[in-house]
């Protein structure tokens, strides 16, 4: 079928640039048409956790809701459902400009340091 096109397509764009990159890792695997993993439901409060999470560790201003996936593996981190050695990949789309009331109730709750739009004005405001 044509999703199974793309993906082959894909693949073999990935390898070719490794290759030519000098990063050649052998095969890509194509992801399975399933989820291996049985995240069924998580709450909002899970979400919110793992959005704040990805703003304050790890940078990233995500929309809320596509916070889920990170939420689901969360959930089921230290379970035997993910192996350990097991690669993940939560994807991620939308900026968290598209949810600014979220960002700004949660601001609310927290002290804001406000500064000029200057990366020297924001590293004093820091107190760098």
């Amino acid at each position: 079928d044509d999703q199974q096109v793309e993906k082959v397509t894909l693949q073999a764009r990935d390898e070719r640039r490794d290759r030519d990159e000098g990063n050649d890792r052998g095969p890509t695997q194509v992801a399975p048409d399933h989820d291996p993993f049985p995240i069924e439901a998580v709450s909002d409060d899970q979400i919110l956790a793992a959005w704040r999470a990805l703003a304050t560790e790890e940078g990233i201003f995500c929309e809320p809701s596509s916070a889920a996936s990170l939420a689901g593996v969360t959930a089921l981190a230290g379970s035997d459902a993910i192996p350990g050695d097991a690669t993940v990949v939560c994807v991620l789309t939308g900026t968290g400009l598209k949810d600014p009331s979220t960002a700004e109730r949660v601001a609310a709750d927290h002290h804001v340091i406000e500064s000029a739009a200057t990366v020297g004005a924001v590293a004093v405001a820091l107190g760098w």
